[in-house]
């Protein structure tokens, strides 16, 4: 029987490593760079405020088992094509995890000692990977220190019910702000910079001068009233 270590490749609910080997997987060693930076009126030069990561694509090569099942093959992956949603990624068994959609799917070798060569094309618009399973510990606290296992900043998602609340990132200063109305169950979603309940809309309750902000390892979030928080660990590389 074939032993294949570290053979997945896992996208969505499908596992195209029952199917074949995995035999390259092509990525950037980093998502470009872009350098964000603000020019101030009597000074030379400009002022360094950080760093903004780019999109990547990532080319998985598969030599599929048995070249009879190919039209399958193809067929389940095109209906992911049409696909408007994110999908979990993963390959060779890696801790971290990407949030992608599938941009192209083609045969490069139909022939090879009777098997075939798939290329797939996965487009990831952060250009950062993510811990499998959002951490979810945080939770019920009006100050906490938050300790995080990626290299990169996260991008909060604040629990809350009531009616106002606000909550800010010591470190920077920047926060973000309910204001007062009738008590809902906010999700405050940085990420998507969106505020909701369910499916409901409740960008309204927003206070104007609120920033939808990162955390970066050992900041402090404190709040007035008694939140919730979680979020996926973000990483620049493969773990």
């Amino acid at each position: 029987m074939l032993n294949i270590v570290n053979n997945n490749l896992i996208f969505g609910d499908f596992n195209l490593g029952n199917l074949g080997k995995v035999e390259k997987v092509i990525r950037p060693a980093l998502p470009p760079i872009e350098i964000e930076s603000k020019n101030i009126i009597g000074k030379d030069g400009e002022v360094y405020k950080g760093k903004i990561y780019g999109s990547i694509e990532i080319e998985v090569y598969v030599r599929l088992f048995s070249f009879s099942n190919i039209d399958k093959v193809i067929n389940e992956f095109v209906s992911y094509l049409d696909s408007r949603d994110l999908k979990s990624l993963n390959y060779r068994g890696k801790r971290t995890w990407y949030d992608a959609t599938l941009t192209d799917c083609e045969l490069v070798e139909k022939y090879r000692q009777n098997y075939s060569l798939l290329k797939l094309v996965f487009f990831v618009p952060s250009g950062l990977a993510r811990g499998q399973f959002m951490r979810e510990e945080y939770k019920d606290f009006t100050e906490k220190k938050i300790s995080l296992a990626g290299n990169c900043p996260v991008k909060p998602i604040f629990l809350f019910k009531g009616s106002s609340v606000k909550i800010i990132n010591s470190r920077t200063g920047e926060f973000i702000s309910i204001e007062e109305g009738s008590i809902q169950d906010f999700i405050i979603d940085h990420e998507k910079s969106y505020v909701y309940q369910d499916d409901i809309n409740l960008m309204k309750r927003l206070k104007w001068n609120s920033d939808f902000f990162e955390i970066k390892d050992g900041d402090i979030i404190k709040s007035d009233k008694p939140i919730s928080l979680k979020f996926y660990d973000r990483y620049l590389y493969d773990v």
